[in-house]
């Protein structure tokens, strides 16, 4: 008996050490041009982290690294499903089984994807890196629990503390609509036959259409700088007392909105991310001497605005949580007129269920000071609102080593109060395109 036990454990020995070394053994072969599965970047570009996974019943996939190889394991339902995965050694470039590494979160190096999950062979080897840039152990099932099938979401109309990785660029287009076509005082509805008691004229409906070309670039791991530069077609409707109706138009460039955003805090999960945003306006719209008295139609300030705020972003489980409020100054114009500051803050709650799909809720407020007219403040100017949102993005499409994405947001007010008499009941639609890649 004892001889048939030295045997077994001599052959469970053999195979041990035959394992091990067919995983030292094993290299990751990348095919030509294979793009990561969940943020569509070229696997050949990031082959110092490059992970290889193969499912129950499925094909060879890769990611560009340990953190997309974990959303990508959540989504095909875990890692009961999972046959075989390789991670890239840090040092060496060998394969290791990723069951087997030893993991590293938080540390100042940020190689592919956040959270920055670097894999190593021995512990000795992740130690020894951390003591240079920081960071600290983290268990396989640990990581598993915690990450988020995205990285971040991006906002609508409540921007996110959380920045991209170093050299992510964003490209995208979107068409947004508003409405307004209800008379307010105050917070009350009146009819247009009340106000032309004391008017020459009514406003009925204001319409406006923009069309946004926008640019997006993270200059570092926690510096993130943007450009939007808008299209406007803006039309009013309204009636005299002799009931005639009369229309206005305005088309053409608005102001261009450049921001730039700095997080200055965020856990070594990159669950939880503090920063602060600095936004310039830069006066590339017309501004009409027409339009005094209807500022809702004008395409532009023709003056610079400064603003600023601070924003917060929690990930928990499928959602990621974001809040925020701003503060910003309108400069007086060269024609003496000067439009409201605005005083803005809101809360989103995102849905993200899979690497692909974003349901989310977003409400804002906003209160918008009275505009100036040579030093006055304008009559029926400013007011208060806070919009409820729904919105919704889909990643249709992987080219060029990047995501495409589908974006859409539905809005409507929950409250509005306007100082005088104007338009109100604001709902608004968008729609939009994005497309980005980490280079």
């Amino acid at each position: 008996m004892k001889r048939k036990h030295i045997v077994l454990l001599g052959i469970g020995l053999a195979l041990g050490a035959a394992r091990a070394f067919a995983a030292e053994d094993y290299e990751l072969q990348i095919p030509q041009g294979a793009i990561c599965q969940v943020c569509g970047m070229y696997i050949e570009e990031f082959r110092k982290t490059a992970v290889e996974l193969d499912f129950d019943g499925g094909a060879k996939e890769h990611a560009c690294g340990v953190s997309c190889a974990l959303r990508r394991i959540n989504e095909q339902r875990g890692w009961s499903h999972v046959k075989s995965a390789y991670a890239t050694d840090w040092e060496t470039q060998a394969a290791v089984p990723l069951e087997q590494a030893a993991l590293v979160v938080g540390s100042d190096e940020t190689p592919d994807m956040i959270p920055n999950l670097i894999a190593f062979r021995e512990n000795g080897r992740a130690d020894t890196f951390q003591k240079k840039h920081g960071g600290r152990d983290i268990s396989l099932e640990e990581a598993l629990d915690d990450i988020s099938y995205v990285g971040m979401t991006m906002p609508f109309r409540v921007p996110p503390a959380a920045t991209p990785p170093q050299g992510l660029l964003s490209v995208g287009v979107s068409a947004a609509y508003m409405l307004k076509d209800d008379l307010l005082d105050g917070t009350d509805d009146i009819s247009k036959q009340e106000v032309l008691v004391n008017r020459l004229m009514a406003p009925d409906k204001m319409e406006s259409t923009m069309l946004n070309v926008m640019l997006a670039y993270a200059l570092t791991d926690d510096l993130y700088l943007d450009a939007m530069l808008p299209y406007c077609w803006k039309r009013m409707t309204a009636e005299d007392r002799m009931g005639a109706k009369m229309k206005f138009r305005e088309e053409g460039l608005g102001d261009i909105l450049a921001s730039g955003r700095w997080r200055f805090y965020h856990d070594d999960m990159y669950d939880r991310h503090v920063a602060v945003v600095g936004r310039v306006s830069l006066p590339t719209g017309e501004f009409s001497d027409e339009n005094r008295a209807r500022p809702g139609l004008q395409l532009g300030t023709e003056a610079f605005g400064l603003g600023g705020g601070l924003l917060f972003s929690q990930h928990l489980g499928m959602f990621w949580l974001n809040a925020g409020a701003e503060y910003r100054y309108n400069f007086e114009n060269s024609d003496d007129y000067r439009f409201g500051d605005v005083v803005s803050g809101g809360f989103a709650a995102h849905f993200v269920p899979s690497t692909k799909t974003m349901l989310g809720v977003e409400i804002d407020a906003n209160k918008t000071m009275e505009n100036e007219d040579n030093g006055d403040d304008l009559p029926n100017s400013g007011y208060d609102a806070v919009f409820g949102n729904l919105v919704a993005q889909q990643r249709v499409a992987m080219f060029w080593g990047g995501n495409f994405d589908l974006r859409a947001l539905a809005g409507l007010p929950l409250y509005q109060h306007v100082e005088g008499i104007q338009l109100g009941e604001t709902y608004h639609l968008a729609a939009g395109a994005q497309w980005k890649r980490r280079f």
